[in-house]
């Protein structure tokens, strides 16, 4: 079974891809010749390329004509057809590492043998495949916003701009009341005078009854203290209330009392009884 493209390209177009092939796999050609109708030959440092052209598919002969001209040189053998290769052909190519190349109406070059897969460039050139432009949208055949959203169930349309509050009915920004500027601002402690920095004081939610208020600056201080630790004025300490006396200790001899119900009716039984 032969390969055969659907739409051939001519021996002008297949030697251009051919050269694209060239370009991608690092080489340039270095002699073009014709020796046949419908062959051109290229020779490049490594490689000895023959592009075939022919209503059908290429035929074993074209592969024992490449081997011929090769003769006792080292360059690596490929062959370009457009038109596909006849099952001698690929047979012969397989058994002396001949790499043949399909080109397809894109210019795109597919390896046949396996020789053609090893050598293949990464990028592959597509030198005439042209991207279709993009057809114009008419806007006649488009739906309004609202009718789109509509028919595909979604929620009503967006309310029109012209609901929306105009900017001039916003209350312009003169007529907002303007901050207290920070020179109105009434300091920390009024005894505090400029070039002094304030005291820090904690202050809680504890109960302040047992602190020792200062008769000359009121600042609290900690119980139980003398002087005033803001400006070392005397406090005055309340005097502490006599302690009643400890109550004397019982008399008599000891008793005997339930711990559960606290009944001091109690029988002493000795063992044995």
């Amino acid at each position: 079974m032969s390969d055969t493209g659907s739409a051939q390209l001519s021996l002008d177009e297949a030697y251009e891809a051919t050269f694209h092939w060239f370009d991608a796999f690092g080489e340039i050609p270095t002699e073009i010749s014709e020796p046949t109708d419908g062959v051109i030959e290229l020779r490049s440092d490594t490689l000895l390329t023959r592009i075939r052209w022919s209503p059908s598919p290429v035929s074993q002969g074209a592969v024992l004509a490449i081997l011929r001209a090769a003769g006792a040189e080292s360059r690596r053998l490929v062959i370009f057809s457009a038109s596909g290769y006849s099952p001698g052909a690929r047979s012969l190519a397989e058994t002396q590492n001949v790499a043949l190349y399909d080109l397809d109406a894109n210019g795109v070059a597919s390896p046949v043998t396996s020789v053609a897969r090893n050598l293949q460039p990464d990028v592959v050139p597509a030198p005439f495949d042209e991207e279709p432009e993009p057809r114009p949208v008419r806007l006649e055949s488009l739906k309004p916003l609202d009718e789109a959203l509509r028919d595909g169930g979604a929620p009503a349309p967006v309310e029109p701009l012209e609901t929306l509050q105009p900017l001039e009915s916003l209350e312009p920004l003169e007529s907002l009341e303007p901050l207290d500027p920070l020179s109105t601002l009434q300091p920390l402690d009024a005894s505090t005078t400029a070039g002094e920095e304030p005291e820090l004081v904690f202050i809680d939610d504890r109960s302040h009854a047992d602190e020792a208020a200062c008769p000359s600056c009121h600042h609290r201080n900690p119980p139980g203290s003398r002087f005033c630790a803001r400006c070392g004025h005397a406090l005055e300490v309340p005097a502490q209330e006599d302690a009643a006396p400890p109550s004397p200790p019982p008399t008599g001899p000891p008793r005997l009392r339930c711990r559960t119900c606290g009944s001091e009716d109690i029988e002493l039984i000795r063992p044995g009884e």
